[in-house]
């Protein structure tokens, strides 16, 4: 069975539908802007699968971006969230699974950065 996508400990690791049927060729992202592009470009099809992939992505993003206090981390995860959700605005699943990740996070506020990252990547999974 081919996976359209998971998560490889550091990495999303998706299925490149753009070279469907002709290939079968796997790609990982490690960063943000890579979710971003698979997105837009449609390596990543399908509602459920953008979602999912979004999710990877603001983990990634936040992750990138080294926060060190609890407000620096909500300021990236909702600079983050704002990014890869322009990658394909009326994609409905894509906001709504960024957005149910931001909910996921509403009232851990005190936890330590650390947490609240881990905390992001069980959301996502």
């Amino acid at each position: 069975m081919i996976s359209a996508l998971s998560w490889k400990g550091d990495c999303l690791e998706i299925l490149d539908q753009t070279r469907l049927p002709e290939a079968t060729c796997h790609v990982q992202l490690r960063h943000a802007a890579d979710v971003f592009e698979a997105i837009q470009s449609l390596r990543v099809r399908g509602a459920p699968a953008i979602g999912i992939a979004a999710a990877y992505g603001l983990y990634l993003g936040v992750r990138e971006s080294a926060p060190v206090t609890r407000e620096e981390f909500f300021r990236a995860l909702d600079d983050q969230l704002s990014y890869l959700a322009s990658a394909r605005p009326t994609a409905v699943n894509l906001s709504w699974a960024l957005h149910e990740l931001r909910r996921g996070l509403h009232g851990l506020a005190t936890l330590s950065v650390p947490a609240l990252l881990d905390r992001l990547l069980d959301l996502a999974h």
